[in-house]
């Protein structure tokens, strides 16, 4: 029977600065609620609430949380300057996010999300993503960054090209040899696309976290139990 984890900091990393740094994708959302998937096309009309916005990606909302709790936070990403970055941004610093690892681009509009959600939480969508705005090796702090920290946590979303692929290894490399903790969240369409590859993410960190539709594809149990057992 799978049973709920017993988490705990190692004392050697109690003492460092940073709490956690979060890697991955900064994206403005647009959430439309909707009672039931919209008809299609031939120019139907679907009546919605009025639509929400609100920074998003798995990275911004795992340091904007973190910082609104106390912790010191840090983000690694790129985000434009414009409508949609300029949003994200204002709602990062009012988190109060530590900012060094930020990289914002002049005249990048920035990444946007438009997210149809249903009362029993279920959701698809239109994703924008500026090519300019996805990371890469550069973007990753170097040891001595890592060495202040005790958490890296790293976006589901942010390993989709082979340039992002290589920044997250860089990343748990340098965070590895600093002695932090690596944290993975997964993704249903990576775990769709790619299952064995981030089996090996997965392999590589200490915290995991994928819901089970995530867990199954992964380990490829068709169970609850099977699957907590295949990612330990």
């Amino acid at each position: 029977m799978a049973t709920s984890p017993n988490f705990h900091l190692p004392e050697r990393l109690k003492t460092r600065p940073v709490d956690i740094i979060a890697l991955g994708n900064a994206k403005l959302e647009m959430i439309l609620q909707v009672a039931d998937r919209p008809a299609g096309w031939g120019q139907q009309d679907t009546a919605i609430p009025l639509p929400v916005y609100s920074a998003g990606g798995c990275a911004t909302n795992v340091a904007c949380v973190a910082a609104r709790l106390g912790a010191r936070a840090q983000l690694v990403c790129r985000l434009g300057d414009g409508r949609y970055g300029g949003e994200v941004m204002a709602e990062i610093t009012a988190s109060g996010v530590d900012a060094a690892h930020l990289i914002q681009l002049p005249g990048a509009a920035g990444n946007l999300l438009i997210i149809t959600t249903n009362p029993a939480g279920d959701w698809s969508v239109l994703s924008y993503q500026d090519p300019a705005l996805l990371l890469q090796p550069e973007d990753i702090p170097d040891e001595t960054a890592f060495a202040q920290t005790k958490i890296l946590h790293i976006d589901g979303f942010s390993f989709e090209g082979p340039a992002q692929k290589a920044a997250v290894e860089l990343a748990i490399a340098r965070a590895h040899a600093q002695g932090c903790l690596v944290a993975i969240d997964a993704a249903v369409p990576v775990a769709q696309a790619e299952p064995d590859y981030l089996a090996l993410l997965f392999g590589r960190c200490d915290i995991l976290f994928a819901n089970l539709a995530e867990a199954q594809l992964i380990t490829g149990s068709s169970d609850l139990d099977g699957a907590v057992r295949g990612l330990r």
